[in-house]
């Protein structure tokens, strides 16, 4: 019982201590950077954070960012120049009383004209969905980091921290016209150092573009991470 109450406390609180913390950090910038009479700034403190666990993390889902955080190590992906919309938690289950694990979290056109969609996915922490209707724009799609981001040969994401790394999967996307899925080129796309976009090849401006990528993290062999052992 004491091992799987130490298992428990390491594979879920201290997440939760390392969210907070990124946080208050975060705030502590905003307020910094904001007039706290601002819209921006009261809607940052008003509006309450969703929470939940997903793959021994805990992720917080706020109007303009979205949180991942395990033992060690936290990453804070921003909407950069985004209508800053309030998430929406669909289909959630608790599981204990102070646990919810991920389901699906939507925002309804964080960008003009586009969805995201985060939904628990068994191979990895979470998938992200991106949805661009007709009539939006796939360069206003702007994710700032708060870690230097690498793009990989295989045009995956890595973003690396102390004792391991976690990687965002090369996007897919497609279309679906006359009932028939059809492929669209996609690849991420540097804006800065710490800020990636998508950049699609031909389709169809007509119709509905799906993009989607997948969170997973990895650790660095010979480290050590309560997040694989008591997932």
């Amino acid at each position: 019982m004491k091992i799987k109450r130490f298992a428990y406390i390491v594979t879920r609180i201290f997440p939760v201590l390392i969210l907070s913390l990124l946080l208050i950090i975060s705030s502590t910038f905003v307020s910094c950077t904001h007039d706290s009479a601002s819209p921006t700034y009261k809607e940052s403190i008003d509006n309450s954070l969703l929470q939940f666990t997903s793959e021994g993390h805990v992720l917080g889902f706020d109007d303009n960012a979205v949180y991942i955080a395990g033992l060690d190590h936290a990453l804070r992906m921003e909407f950069a120049n985004s209508n800053n919309v309030q998430p929406v938690a669909e289909n959630t289950e608790p599981v204990q009383s102070d646990i919810t694990e991920l389901c699906k979290v939507c925002y309804k056109n964080i960008w003009d004209k586009i969805d995201i969609f985060y939904n628990a996915i068994p191979s990895g922490i979470a998938e992200s969905n991106y949805i661009i209707y007709p009539g939006g724009n796939p360069s206003d799609i702007s994710l700032q980091y708060n870690v230097p981001i690498d793009i990989t040969a295989g045009g995956a994401l890595q973003f690396s921290f102390d004792n391991g790394y976690m990687t965002e999967s090369a996007p897919f996307a497609w279309q679906v016209i006359n009932g028939e899925q059809l492929l669209v080129d996609v690849e991420f796309q540097y804006h800065n150092i710490n800020n990636i976009g998508f950049i699609l090849g031909d389709y169809n401006p007509s119709y509905t573009v799906y993009i989607d990528p997948t969170y997973q993290w990895h650790t660095f062999y010979g480290s050590t991470n309560f997040d694989e052992s008591y997932a």
